[in-house]
């Protein structure tokens, strides 16, 4: 089964080594920043089109500015950082280029000023796009109108070639502390244009209106944190051990304290509020996190919830505990009974009792009950005795549901009601195509939509594969069944090799043409027009107005504009085109590393239009 992950704007499809599409695909995605609008009411990024470039729409999806930009960032303060030819400049909300696009990334501007890259140095500027903190920083982070966090070296990339991009305070200061715990910013004054003495270790506290940051400096041997105003001055004197961000009010605080036991080790935990007085006292063994005035905290291996004054609800543990998204009733675990427990401490219904978590359109439902799950009819009666430990929150409305009960697999059919008297299979795969593959005693056999065995347990592995068919392992060789268990040949996989010469819903496709007895490839859309002409033994889809090709004069793999030109000469690589592997390593198809990257592509390309039986390869045992 395939897997998709996000990750530094980039997007990951990883299947593993023994499955048919086995390959991995990693590109910067031009929409890492759609559909998030940084103002309320305002435009929201929209990115697509041939060359995936990105533009802006307005709430009702119609486009106000055109798709013409490489990347596109959410407009914030009334302006958006973009990114065209390969530098960034600001946009206002008419669409037009405001601040020159001559950076290397940008931040957005909040309060008028705006961090951006140049050179490999931070700075920060106006909105006339005047430098009032010189590029001479890795970092330069606005904090407030007067105040910006500054730290000294070259700015170090988040993400890799085409991805970066400049985290914000919150993320860099939460990120940054958990890879170096010791992190130094000093306070740049723009007014005064001085840099204070004092060196400063920092953790997020709230959004930078406040104007207060977590903040330990370099003489404090204890490391102990307080909070700090924008302008050097202290709201509350260092005094805790470990702190966290404001949530919902309340921000969790920590020192250690000597037990009998363990003289030196024990973490307390309390919570103060926006302004840093203490709230709840330092006492509980451990705090998680805070949510509509209540805090989970932990006792050993059991939970419980403390108001904002500090008083444990209910004056007891539970064995679980779950925190009110809204209202006054959380939820709590005595023993397997899940059940509500009120802001007086009070033992009341469970709130959760009831809710719909899915629906079909026959009026089948799936409903949680006493922190399980059953299953009822349009009239809301339970179609089935069983409460079920699990059951898919999305109901398969056209085919049987997987659902667990007592740690054994089994189904309830699009009526609501189980395949079998109760669950009994050891595992179970969704059903396709009118069958499933389910473990019963070691083995694997098929089921049909009734619940009958249309193939009897007798597989040491069965999985399904494309086009209805099932794949086995005998004897370390890869053969196929069908749902009656009897042999037939490998699948087609059509829908998995036409994936492979898509560039998305609207990014055309590839297309090749033999020439001088060789495939050479290029891009069309999809009214067939052509916007890249084939000729180039391999290449890949465009993101953010480029597309990485295989150049044969330079051996190296270059990145092309819309226009089809060479980016960035000196950023062309013999093995790299945008693709990234972790913990394997492609098919070796030559001992030259461009060529065998190119001939690992054309493989790729190959299988997608069918002369290829399988995919090339990823070696290695990360997935």
């Amino acid at each position: 089964m395939h897997a998709l992950a996000m990750g530094f704007g980039a997007l990951v499809v990883f299947a593993p080594t023994d499955q048919a599409a086995s390959f991995v695909l990693m590109s910067c995605s031009p929409g890492q920043f759609a559909g998030k609008p940084a103002e309320p009411n305002g435009l929201t990024v929209a990115c697509g089109g041939s060359f995936n470039l990105c533009g802006y729409v307005d709430q009702s999806k119609n486009q106000v500015i055109p798709w013409r930009f490489e990347v596109a960032l959410p407009f914030s303060d009334g302006f958006a950082g973009v990114r065209i030819n390969g530098k960034f400049g600001f946009i206002d909300r008419a669409g037009k280029l405001v601040v020159p696009a001559k950076f290397d990334v940008v931040a957005g501007f909040t309060k008028g000023l705006a961090e951006v890259v140049l050179d490999g140095k931070a700075g920060v500027i106006d909105r006339s796009g005047n430098f009032v903190v010189e590029p001479n920083y890795a970092r330069a982070m606005p904090f407030g109108e007067d105040t910006v966090l500054v730290s000294e070296g070259a700015w170090q990339a988040a993400g890799f070639n085409g991805c970066e991009s400049l985290r914000d305070a919150k993320r860099t200061l939460q990120l940054d502390f958990v890879k170096n715990p010791s992190p130094q910013y000093r306070l740049w004054h723009v007014r005064t244009r001085s840099l204070s003495s004092e060196i400063y270790r920092l953790r997020y506290f709230d959004d930078p209106d406040h104007l207060l940051l977590w903040a330990s400096t370099e003489d404090n041997n204890l490391g102990e944190f307080g909070l700090l105003r924008s302008d050097g001055t202290w709201q509350i004197t260092p005094r805790h051990e470990d702190v966290s961000p404001l949530t919902d009010g309340f921000a969790t605080v920590c020192n250690l304290k000597p037990t009998p036991s363990d003289p030196s080790k024990r973490k307390v935990c309390g919570a103060v509020d926006s302004k840093g007085d203490l709230v709840v006292p330092i006492k509980f063994d451990g705090t998680f996190y805070r949510r509509n005035g209540l805090k989970l905290v932990r006792n050993d291996d059991k939970k419980g919830i403390v108001d904002i004054s500090g008083q444990l609800l209910g004056s007891r543990y539970f064995d679980d505990a779950r925190l009110a998204e809204k209202g006054d009733v959380s939820i709590v675990r005595i023993g397997d009974q899940w059940v509500g427990l009120d802001r007086r401490g009070q033992i009341v219904a469970n709130p959760e009792d009831g809710e719909i978590l899915s629906q079909c359109p026959s009026g089948i439902k799936v409903e949680k009950r006493s922190g399980k799950f059953r299953f009822v009819d349009a009239n809301g009666k339970p179609t089935e005795s069983y409460l079920f430990e699990q059951a898919f929150l999305k109901l398969d409305c056209d085919r049987p549901t997987p659902v667990t009960l007592n740690g054994q697999w089994g189904f309830v059919d699009t009526g609501g009601h189980s395949l079998m008297s109760k669950p009994s299979f050891d595992n179970v795969y969704n059903f396709q195509d009118g069958y499933a593959a389910v473990e019963e005693g070691g083995k694997w056999g098929v089921i049909d939509a009734k619940g009958r065995y249309s193939a009897a347990p007798q597989f040491d592995n069965l999985r399904p594969d494309d086009d209805g068919v099932f794949a086995i392992d005998v004897d370390g060789r890869k053969s196929w069944v069908n749902a009656q268990g009897q042999q037939v040949p490998e699948p087609t996989r059509k829908k998995d090799r036409a994936a492979v010469l898509a560039c998305g819903e609207d990014g055309g496709h590839f297309f090749s043409t033999d020439t001088i007895g060789q495939t050479l490839w290029g891009l069309a859309a999809a009214d067939g027009t052509v916007f890249v002409p084939p000729k180039y033994r391999a290449l890949r889809c465009y993101a953010n107005g480029l597309a990485w090709v295989a150049d044969d004069m330079r051996r190296m793999w270059c990145q092309i504009d819309t226009q089809g030109v060479i980016r960035n000469p000196a950023e062309c690589s013999p093995n790299f085109n945008g693709r990234i592997i972790f913990d394997a390593s492609f098919e070796k198809f030559s001992d030259d590393r461009y060529e065998s990257s190119v001939l690992w592509e054309r493989a790729l390309l190959d299988y997608g239009r069918g002369v290829r039986k399988a995919p090339p390869k990823i070696v290695g045992s990360g997935f």
